[in-house]
């Protein structure tokens, strides 16, 4: 793993959910919660 591809992570992890906060408005976990997760699942998708 590079420093491309951590921030490639990063990046794609912020941009889901942020997505998701949009998307789920009232119904999401909060912007901060969404952000995380979306990492969190940015990471394991690749990694799967």
């Amino acid at each position: 793993m590079n420093a491309v591809m951590f921030s490639t992570w990063i990046a794609m992890g912020l941009l889901t959910g942020w997505l998701a906060n949009i998307v789920m408005k009232d119904g999401g976990h909060g912007l901060v919660r969404d952000l995380v997760l979306g990492v969190i699942g940015s990471i394991w998708y690749t990694h799967a």
